[in-house]
């Protein structure tokens, strides 16, 4: 018997703005479509805005360092990171998250990355190990999401 819950519904290939918004309200996942999991860059618009949603690293390399002067983050996903991960390269623009990705560069070279993804995945069962003894009980996932 699997431990992993089904993965939920992820949204329709035709999502509009509004009802991106609402989704992520719900459940971030199902504001996404499908085609986020194959497709490196997927547009979309929401709020009348053009969202791109990018998982290729040369794509977001190209959006986040190359080019990162013509593209903003929504407020909407600022107000909803903000309260869970902070002021921080997330939610951050311009000089600001120039400054927060320089500091943070060294600690991603590709001899770090495999130590680092180490203590992530430890951290990773520790909170499903939580969540799995918390199961049938009221749970702060803000609170856990930043622990």
């Amino acid at each position: 018997m699997s431990l992993t819950p089904p993965m939920p519904p992820m949204a329709s290939n035709r999502i509009g703005g509004l009802q991106l918004l609402f989704a992520m309200r719900r459940n971030a996942l199902s504001a996404f479509p499908e085609r986020c999991i194959d497709e490196p860059v997927v547009r979309l618009r929401a709020a009348g805005r053009p969202l791109v949603l990018v998982t290729a690293p040369d794509a977001i390399g190209h959006m986040m360092i190359t080019h990162s002067e013509d593209y903003v983050r929504l407020p909407f996903g600022r107000r909803v990171l903000g309260p869970i991960v902070g002021r921080g390269l997330l939610t951050s623009e311009g000089e600001t998250w120039r400054q927060q990705r320089r500091a943070m560069a060294p600690a991603f070279t590709p001899r770090n990355v495999p130590i680092m993804s180490a203590h992530i995945m430890r951290c990773a069962e520790a909170s499903c190990a939580r969540l799995e003894r918390a199961a049938g009980q009221p749970i702060n996932l803000l609170e856990e999401m930043q622990t």
